[in-house]
């Protein structure tokens, strides 16, 4: 039994510290369409045509995913790469913030692009 809140304190940071490290995160985003380039950077976010280069520079043995053929370039399926750093979950909400502000800057410049009549 912890004697003063600065023991508990040690305790539960300890425990939460072990779980703090950098996640990898990589989504289908469906709706743009790259026409030029075949990645692009949105602040610490990449939209990717395809993931397979990032799964294998972060040696993730993608063979295994259980639909193998998902992950190579299809026309008109894009990927968002990002990492966070966090626990688990707080990494993912981050991630998830993230992409929706990337997406957000996204529509944004596709919507100020577009020629309206």
């Amino acid at each position: 039994m912890p004697d003063s809140a600065d023991e508990v304190l040690d305790a539960i940071s300890g425990v939460v510290s072990k779980r703090i490290r950098e996640y990898w995160f990589i989504v289908r985003a469906f709706g743009v369409n790259l026409e030029k380039a075949d990645t692009f950077k949105v602040g610490t976010m990449a939209v990717l045509k395809c993931p397979v280069s990032v799964l294998g520079s972060a040696q993730i043995a993608y063979d295994k995913h259980p639909d193998p053929p998902m992950l190579q370039a299809r026309a008109g399926t894009l990927w968002l790469h990002g990492t966070s750093v966090g626990t688990e979950k707080v990494a993912a909400r981050l991630f998830a913030q993230n992409a929706a502000l990337v997406v957000g800057l996204i529509a944004i410049a596709a919507a100020a692009r577009r020629e309206w009549c």
